[in-house]
Formats: structure tokens, C-alpha cells, sequence
């Protein structure tokens, strides 16, 4: 445990990131008792954590019934994107002002770490590197108080990244999309960026259909 870190902290770190690995999957019913007996500790810093999971959208509580990690809401993905697309666009048109961007290099390190996780077929590693892509560009435009935004409220949006990633296709796709940004920035082009990048952020809306397909039981149901 890190220092000044509590076992509500700790508690909450371990479950929030096996929600956003899907290890804990969408709809998977969280049993107090039982994590606090695994965790060595009493029931009443998982409670704590829950609360702080709920607020995440991570997590549903029923009282008197169940909680559960909460399944996947398409309604939600979309309002996060939009989120996520104003904020990245507005790294991007900063980016573009300089005139020259000193993390070109790394942003190429990482498609080619992308490429060797996608042929092994390595998605939790192509994850880790698509984030540290984005994470780049907000950091090399001092905007990394937006991409914790992005981390710790995009929750249903990240979900549903890191289940298209399992698919070949969709994961060619976004190292593609990582190339055309790049060769945007090297371009200057700050249209040509803006085009590519916005396509590159909206290419999950091209998998939910065969996404739900699936893996129905991770979906809130659509409303009649």
C-alpha cells in the first residue's frame, strides 16, 4: 500500500481497474462479504469503495438486493465521446499552433508496440499503448488535467474500446488511425488533423452493432 494510501483507496483501485479490464465483467454481481474475507479486511471500506464506484458509473446499487458492475450504456458511451473528441480536438488544435511537436518519436514508438501487441494478439498490452498515445498528445500540449478527466469519467466508453480491441479488424483500425495522426502532425495540417482524428475517436460507433451481437449480456438493454 502506498503511503497515505487506506484500505478504502486500495480497495477501490484494485476493483475500479478490474472493472476497466473487464476482468470484473459488465453485470457481474459484487458480494461485500465475500471481497472483504478476500481482501482481509472488514465490510465496511468495500462499502466505501462501492460508493465511490457507483459515483464512476462503474457500479449499480440496489439496496437490500445486489451490486453489480454496471453493464455498458450505449447512451452514455456517446455522451463520454463527446466529451473525450472536445477535449482531444482541443489538444490538437494546440498542437498545431506550435508549429513543432517534440513527441513525434514516441507517438511512432508506440504504433509500432501497438502492431507487435496486435499480431501476438496481446489486447490488454494494445490498450495500455493506444492510451499511452492519447496520453501523449494531451501531455505534450500540458493538458494532462483533461486526459484524467478522460480516464476517470469515460468509464462506459473505455469499456467498450477495450472489448473491440479483441477483434482483429477493429484493432488494425485504430493502429491505422494512430498513422494518420501521426502523419497529420508531421504534416502541420491542423484540418487535416482535426479530419483524422475525429474519425479515429468515432470508429467505435462502427462496432457497437456487432459488439452487442456478441456479447449481449454486457449491454443495458436499449429502451422500448
Amino acid at each position: 500500500m502506498r503511503r497515505g494510501e487506506s484500505n478504502q483507496d486500495k480497495i477501490y483501485l484494485q476493483l475500479r481497474g478490474e472493472m476497466m479490464t473487464l476482468a470484473l465483467k459488465p453485470g457481474e454481481v459484487l458480494r461485500a462479504q465475500e471481497l472483504a474475507e478476500h481482501l482481509g479486511v472488514s465490510r465496511t471500506p468495500v462499502r466505501e469503495a462501492f460508493i465511490r464506484l457507483q459515483r464512476d458509473g462503474l457500479v449499480n446499487i440496489l439496496p437490500q438486493r445486489e451490486t453489480a458492475v454496471s453493464l455498458i450504456d450505449l447512451g452514455r458511451v456517446m455522451q463520454e465521446r463527446f466529451v473525450r473528441e472536445s477535449l482531444e480536438l482541443g489538444v490538437a488544435a494546440q498542437l498545431s499552433a506550435r508549429g513543432s511537436i517534440g513527441c513525434l518519436q514516441g507517438l511512432n514508438e508506440l504504433i509500432e508496440r501497438q502492431m507487435l501487441a496486435g499480431l501476438e494478439g496481446r489486447t490488454d498490452d494494445l490498450y495500455a499503448s493506444d492510451d499511452a498515445f492519447h496520453r501523449l498528445l494531451f501531455e505534450e500540449a500540458g493538458q494532462l488535467f483533461g486526459w484524467e478527466l478522460v480516464q476517470q469519467g469515460c468509464t462506459h466508453y473505455h469499456r467498450l474500446r477495450l472489448l473491440s480491441l479483441r477483434s482483429r479488424s477493429a484493432s488494425e483500425a485504430v493502429i491505422m488511425g494512430h498513422q494518420e495522426v501521426l502523419r497529420a502532425l508531421e504534416s502541420g495540417q491542423q484540418k487535416r488533423l482535426e479530419e483524422v482524428l475525429t474519425l479515429h475517436l468515432r470508429q467505435i460507433e462502427n462496432d457497437i452493432r456487432s459488439l452487442r451481437g456478441q456479447y449481449p449480456q454486457y449491454f443495458l438493454p436499449p429502451e422500448q
